[in-house]
Order: C-alpha cells, then structure tokens, then sequence
C-alpha cells in the first residue's frame, strides 16, 4: 500500500511537467507563426521598416532590392499573397521552415537569436518571386 501512495504522486507530477512543456511547445510554435506572419503582411505591404526589428539585415535588404527594381510588377504580384501560416517544421533545434497557403516556394525560415533573445526572420522564398 505504501507503495502505491508513493507512486500517486509521482504520476501525478510527471502529468503535470507533460502539460507544462506541451504548453511551452505550443507558445513556442505560436510565436514562430506570428513572426512570420508579420514579415509576409509587411512584405506583401512592402513596409519593409515593420519587418526590420524582426529579420536579418542581408534578408531585408534583398527584398527591398526587388521592390525598387520594379515597383510596379512587385505590388501586382504580392497583392494577393497569401499569409495564411500552413505548417512549421524544423530545420534544426532552434530554426525552423514556415510555409504559407498551398504553395511550397511560400516561406520563411525563422530561427532563434540568443542576443535580441527573439525569433527573427532568417531566409524568404516566395513563388512570386519567380514571375
């Protein structure tokens, strides 16, 4: 009978460390969405200073280097980009792929900086790209 008392509580407390890092996987998984998200609304808006604080310097900079070679082409081609996060999956430990809607070439990679202690856009691909 002793026995089975110690073991209660024992089950109950791995339980309870399970939800816990479920919980943290989900908010983690959350945040990686939400930063993604924000660099696919502020490229398709080409509000390029919204997605400053949150993706690589030479990623941004890229970016803007399409939009000012042909203005015109860019806001027709992004004006109906889709920024709808479908999945993620991880590349590494703490980088991961984002894709948007159906298309595969619709990504971001998001990984984790240990300095600004956020996630920040590392990469980009979108199908829009290639038109």
């Amino acid at each position: 009978m002793k026995k089975l008392l110690l073991i209660v509580p024992f089950s109950i407390l791995l339980t309870a460390c399970n939800g816990t890092e479920s919980s943290t996987e989900s908010s983690i998984d959350s945040n990686i969405k939400e930063v993604a998200q924000k660099y696919c609304e502020a490229i398709k808006a080409h509000s390029f200073k919204d997605a400053q604080s949150i993706t690589r310097h030479d990623v941004l900079s890229n970016r803007v280097a399409i939009y000012e070679s042909d203005k015109t082409k860019y806001l027709k081609l992004f004006e109906n980009q889709n920024c709808t996060v479908k999945s993620v999956s991880n590349i590494s430990a703490v980088a991961y792929e984002v894709h948007f809607s159906s298309s595969r070439l619709d990504s971001v990679q998001v990984g984790w900086s240990e300095r600004k202690e956020q996630y920040y856009i590392f990469g980009d691909s979108f199908e829009n790209d290639f038109k």
